[in-house]
């Protein structure tokens, strides 16, 4: 359900002005988690801001940022830990549209990620590991724009960062090399393909905090409640940063291949994803680092559904070499 702020009494008093809106949409989520050691408790509540607009020629703009918890409720007040790099702001027209902020990767934009499992996302396991945009593994790059232009089917994304650490015009620039996507896409019927290119630079050109170069593919397809997706990720200097590696050595990540299906049938809908992730570690050799999730999803209507799933990951690994399993089970409430 979505609360609806109309922006109109404007119209009442002024003709020729497009219609402007402002809409509340918002998520929660609570259940319990098992991190692989404790059983925790886990909630979230969110709430996202979404402007919308159109000139008197026909140019649509908007904007949205999202706010989290309010810390001042209780006392009527509100506090959130909103800032500039969970917004952005976006024109649009026969030209494409153009969007600033906290961007996705133009490949990000063109090829998405794989279904995740459980209603927590259990670390998100199931994320495409792109270099650059907000789902980017590198050290934060700043704020983005990013092009996308559709015809036919057809889709061309093209993405980059401003070189610079911080957001807003009153930050200082630094000598960080501008990362940037392009991408492409086909939309048929009932599948879709993509192809992406990624580069950050070189890593001594980014304090060493970020480097490298990504090419990636994807098809997908959907037919008879069954929803298939695969990609495969090359990488060039492209360190991955793990937790629990066991090594003081980042290994470069070679490439990635992963692949995901899900199943809907009446209100249920069983989702389940592989991704394995191969390393060149100068310390411990190749590796192979397998990541496998299995989950479901219940749908009791309104916006309500009960999530869980169960993630097992070679990604982490305790002090005996063994991998990590993490699970949960909660609810989702969309409004």
């Amino acid at each position: 359900m979505k609360k609806i702020l109309l922006a109109t009494s404007i119209l009442a008093a002024t003709t020729g002005y497009a219609a402007a809106e402002v809409s509340l949409t918002g998520d929660a989520r609570m259940g319990v988690v098992f991190d692989g050691e404790d059983v925790q408790f886990s909630e979230r509540a969110r709430v996202r801001f979404n402007l919308s607009g159109q000139t008197d020629t026909g140019l649509e703009f908007g904007a949205a940022f999202r706010a989290h918890e309010a810390n001042d409720s209780q006392t009527g007040g509100f506090a959130s830990d909103v800032e500039d790099r969970e917004s952005t702001v976006w024109i649009s027209g026969a030209f494409g549209q153009l969007e600033m902020g906290d961007v996705a990767s133009a490949a990000e934009e063109a090829i998405g990620d794989l279904d995740g499992v459980g209603f927590s996302g259990l670390n998100d396991y199931s994320d495409i590991p792109y270099i650059n945009g907000d789902g980017s593994t590198a050290i934060e790059q700043g704020p983005g724009a990013l092009y996308s232009y559709t015809m036919s089917g057809f889709e061309f994304h093209l993405s980059m960062t401003d070189g610079n650490l911080g957001y807003g015009s009153d930050e200082d620039s630094d000598e960080r090399t501008t990362a940037y996507a392009v991408a492409v896409a086909y939309q048929g019927d009932n599948y879709k393909v993509g192809l992406g290119y990624l580069d950050n630079g070189e890593y001594d050109e980014n304090d060493g905090n970020y480097g490298g170069s990504q090419v990636i593919l994807s098809g997908e397809t959907d037919v008879a409640g069954f929803a298939v997706k695969a990609y495969y990720a090359s990488f060039d200097g492209v360190l991955d940063e793990l937790d629990g590696y066991g090594s003081d050595v980042d290994p470069e990540l070679d490439h990635t291949i992963g692949l995901g299906v899900s199943y809907t049938f009446g209100a249920t809908t069983v989702r389940g994803f592989a991704r394995r992730d191969d390393l060149d570690n100068e310390v411990n050799g190749d590796d192979k680092l397998d990541t496998f999730g299995i989950g479901a999803i219940y749908d009791l209507g309104g916006g309500a559904t009960i999530n869980g799933g169960v993630v097992n990951t070679d990604r982490y690994t305790d002090e005996d070499g063994d991998g990590e399993t993490l699970a949960d089970i909660g609810i989702k409430l969309a409004f």
